[in-house]
């Protein structure tokens, strides 16, 4: 049988999942999210996502995105990213006929799309949208020596960062933290759907769109567990967390520009962290970080991945 190449399908879900864990094995997907991320990111188009087939069933699988104008269908793109497309994902599993050959096939028809949608330069990683991993982590050194034999250059590093919560406590650091935003007048709480008008004028004031699309407000409370910091009845930061069965997840976090650098932060994470632990998460992660803020708080760089680009002609 010759490979074939055509357009995802729901139905092939399962198998394109089973083979995204075989070639990314240090990978921390579930099936679920790798559903959700695939057919349910708004930017999607069927010309960006194309499985190849084999005799064995699928053998490889590509995922690529351009946002169409600037905001994009998500609402999340800025200027800056106008002219980027973005591959989600590329895979090719070593046991079918021409791996190399078909990988370059499944490269080029990622490309070919999003030169399509009017872009003039593609990104691995950086995609913030519903993203699988930031970029290509740098412990993958076969697939980021494949986008650099075919033009991409390496120009930035994202890192996850990670705290083991079994022994936390708070550090003489987290409790200043804390009484300098009570001394501030600053009250740190869950949110409630009373703050949504509140939470309206922050976000328009923050202005990043990335963390609050349009028509955020629908179901904000569903999204994850949220914090927010309060002062005198407006809220000028605020802070997500989900603590999933042993392990935690924290972010995004934001603080208006005029309150920065007063330590609201720091009692927003601390006060997410030990949530989590009362929940019984054993450790958790913040992805995409601003790695020098949560070094402050005891966290540590637990993953890094590097950002490749290729200009398009």
């Amino acid at each position: 049988m010759k490979t074939k190449i055509r357009y995802l399908e729901k139905t092939d879900i399962n198998d394109v999942f089973a083979g995204w864990r075989a070639a990314f094995p240090l990978d921390d997907m579930s099936l679920e999210r790798f559903e959700h991320r695939t057919l349910n990111d708004p930017n999607y188009v069927a010309a960006g996502h194309q499985v190849a087939i084999e005799r064995q069933g699928i053998v490889g699988f590509v995922s690529a995105v351009a946002r169409r104008g600037i905001a994009g269908q998500d609402g999340m793109g800025t200027a800056a990213e106008k002219e980027y497309g973005y591959i989600k994902g590329l895979y090719v599993l070593k046991e079918c006929a021409k791996p190399l050959i078909l990988k370059r096939n499944l490269l080029d028809l990622a490309l070919t799309f999003i030169k399509s949608e009017g872009k003039t330069a593609v990104k691995v990683g950086q995609y913030t949208g519903y993203f699988f991993n930031p970029g290509m982590d740098v412990r993958y050194t076969g697939e980021r020596q494949f986008y650099q034999a075919n033009g991409f250059k390496e120009v930035d590093l994202e890192e996850d960062v990670s705290i083991d919560l079994t022994s936390f406590t708070p550090s003489s650091y987290h409790i200043a933290a804390q009484q300098h935003t009570k001394q501030m007048g600053v009250v740190i709480q869950p949110y409630k759907i009373g703050l949504l008008s509140e939470m309206k004028k922050f976000v328009k004031r923050l202005q990043i769109p990335n963390f609050f699309p349009p028509t955020w407000e629908k179901g904000f409370d569903k999204w994850g567990t949220h914090l927010v910091a309060l002062k005198e009845g407006a809220v000028v930061g605020w802070a997500m967390y989900n603590p999933m069965f042993y392990e935690g997840y924290f972010g995004p976090i934001a603080v208006l520009q005029n309150f920065r650098r007063k330590k609201i932060g720091t009692a927003l994470l601390l006060e997410s962290m030990l949530r989590m632990k009362a929940e019984g998460a054993s450790s958790v992660t913040a992805g995409w970080a601003n790695v020098p803020f949560y070094l402050k708080s005891g966290w540590v760089v637990s993953r890094r991945y590097t950002i490749l680009e290729k200009k398009l002609v």
